[in-house]
């Protein structure tokens, strides 16, 4: 790890020494740039009545166009889409709102749908006046905080034109769920399977949602959490079919049949069960710190230092980033200009290329004033 501020310094940065002045960037956080984001953010639709209390709000971006994702599906997202979700709380001791806004991006997502997302983030940040927390998640490798907004997470296939087709049950494509519970965090994940007997074990529950018939399957060792969950999350599915579709326990030949007939099930799938996380395996990590400036005319990005960070190392004139092995934590200082501002994200999606670490990897903003609660941070800066 010796070398890695010299690789770093090395590499050629898209943001990286390209005069201010001879950029596109020279009127960027003037009170009319201001004024006019803001007046853009206030036109779109989607915002109204968004943040005003304490809750969640959800939005699936379809056709370049931010909708509204029915509060019954929240928790439940396709692997070919992206979505936009916003967090609202109280600060603490205080009647100020905090907003958190998560930008989510499927594994099969088109750039297109991609580039709205984080777009779209970025208005719904000025339709705030700058003050919410960002983050990029990506599918498989979400944050802890993203995956506590909800009390169960699934992953379905498909995208925007994926459904149930209500006028022809019979044709509907069968998809198995797995349902599982993340023992560490208490949560129940549910995610879509290949729909086949092997992707059964003893030690969880399954859903075969078969469209007009909905069922349940539960291993010898699942646990009641897991079979609570999945006959929930069955009767969910099916008060969705507006009577289309019924849910069951009772296991007939039809439901082994569409799994290629009955057979010997396994015990567990440990060294599986979290493929749907995608995470890479990752070396130990010396978190290392960096400043993004545009001090000397130019947008530069220079390592701080690395290994025992303290928080007197946030400077408040600048834009500050932290590699901390999985994830890369922007924080944004009051004093920053609007160059380091607007050009934080697109950095840290740059470092991600250069130094050929996972593109999923989480992209965190944090704003110098607001709460941060993401762990890994806090723990980076423990004083």
């Amino acid at each position: 790890m010796a070398g890695y501020g010299a690789q770093i310094a090395a590499k050629a940065w898209d943001g990286d020494g390209v005069p201010v002045a001879d950029s596109n960037m020279a009127g960027v956080g003037s009170e009319e740039d201001m004024a006019a984001r803001k007046n853009a953010a206030l036109t779109e639709a989607a915002w109204k009545g968004a943040g005003t209390e304490p809750g969640l709000w959800v939005w699936r971006i379809e056709n370049f166009q931010v909708v509204a994702w029915p509060k019954e599906k929240y928790g439940q997202f396709y692997t070919g889409d992206s979505y936009i979700v916003l967090a609202t709380s109280k600060k603490e001791d205080s009647d100020k709102l905090i907003h958190q806004i998560h930008f989510w991006l499927g594994a099969e997502t088109s750039i297109d749908e991609q580039g709205t997302a984080a777009y779209k983030t970025v208005e719904l940040d000025d339709y705030f006046d700058g003050e919410p927390t960002q983050h990029r998640e990506v599918m498989g490798s979400e944050s802890e905080q993203f995956h506590n907004l909800f009390k169960e997470m699934s992953y379905l296939n498909g995208g925007v034109e994926s459904g149930f087709n209500h006028t022809a049950p019979d044709a509907y494509e069968a998809k198995l769920l797995r349902v599982h519970r993340r023992k560490k965090h208490q949560q129940i994940l549910i995610w879509e399977v290949p729909c086949v007997r092997a992707s059964l074990n003893q030690a969880d529950s399954f859903i075969l949602d078969a469209g007009a018939t909905i069922s349940v399957w539960h291993g010898e060792h699942s646990s009641p959490f897991e079979k609570h969950a999945a006959a929930t999350a069955a009767e969910n599915i099916e008060s969705q079919r507006n009577g289309h579709g019924k849910a069951t326990c009772d296991i007939d030949d039809a439901f082994w049949a569409r799994l290629g007939g009955k057979g010997d099930i396994k015990e567990s799938d440990e060294g599986a069960k979290d493929n749907y996380r995608r995470r890479a395996a990752t070396l130990e990590h010396q978190a290392v710190l960096f400043k993004l400036s545009d001090e000397s005319g130019a947008l530069s990005v220079v390592e701080v230092a690395r290994g025992d960070l303290t928080k007197d190392m946030l400077k408040t004139d600048d834009v500050m980033m932290l590699d901390e092995g999985h994830a890369v934590c922007l924080w944004v200082g009051k004093g920053a200009s609007p160059v380091e501002k607007k050009n934080a994200l697109r950095t840290a999606m740059q470092f991600l290329k250069t130094n050929d670490k996972p593109p999923h990897t989480p992209i965190h903003i944090f704003k110098e004033g607001q709460p941060i609660v993401n762990e890994n941070w806090r723990h980076t800066f423990h004083n």
